[in-house]
């Protein structure tokens, strides 16, 4: 059997547990009922595997607003900066970190670091403007809610590997569920049933048989 993916499963699934339902399964009925069981936990385990998904795609956009928020931060503190008589090409230049730009486009985690660096080293001007000193402390907000943002996915990440983990799990017994059906099923035809198989798995291949890639008018790539 090729290696199938969940949705594949699925279908293969449902399309043979539908075709039970029409025909005399009396010979199959053992390995028929454990394949439907297996089938059952595979659906439940891939439905957990979509819902952690879910929860690590509202984690990642927690983080990227953070991260904007963060990036919006430094801008204002840029700014302040220049209003406080720091260089206009690079208000940054001398605090140990990039300029504006460049900090920006760094990952969010490595901005974070350098921002707390660089708030640091504003803290430490002389005679710095109160605006300035509440910027870099809004900045330093900014880049520790990026960190929280960051730490708080860790966790989810970790649940869907575990998801994965069990799902895959069950997905190699639903392999050989199936497997031990179809043996099953064309045993039958010794016991008198010559189309229970056929029957059974007429759509499986159709299912599980890769669509072939279409060439563009370039050729293949």
């Amino acid at each position: 059997m090729p290696r199938l993916g969940p949705g594949a499963r699925a279908e293969i699934g449902r399309a043979v547990l539908t075709a039970a339902d029409t025909v005399d399964r009396r010979l199959v009925q053992l390995r028929l009922t454990a394949f439907a069981t297996t089938h059952a936990r595979y659906i439940a385990a891939q439905r957990a595997v979509e819902a952690a998904e879910d929860e690590l795609t509202a984690a990642a956009a927690v983080v990227r607003r953070c991260d904007a928020e963060q990036d919006a931060a430094i801008d204002a503190l840029a700014r302040a900066l220049v209003l406080d008589r720091r260089p206009r090409a690079n208000p940054f230049h001398g605090f140990g970190v990039p300029s504006p730009a460049v900090l920006q486009r760094r990952a969010a985690a490595a901005e974070a670091k350098a921002i707390h660096k660089l708030v640091a080293a504003v803290q430490r001007i002389e005679g710095c403007a109160a605006s300035t000193l509440e910027a870099a402390q809004a900045a330093d907000a900014a880049a520790s809610a990026v960190e929280e943002a960051l730490a708080s996915m860790l966790p989810v990440e970790a649940a869907l590997r575990t998801a994965r983990r069990a799902r895959d799990a069950v997905g190699q017994q639903w392999n050989r569920d199936l497997a031990a059906l179809k043996r099953r099923a064309q045993a039958a035809a010794d016991d008198g049933a010559p189309h229970l198989h056929a029957a059974l798995f007429a759509s499986v291949g159709r299912t599980s048989r890769k669509p072939r890639r279409q060439r563009g008018r370039g050729g293949a790539r």
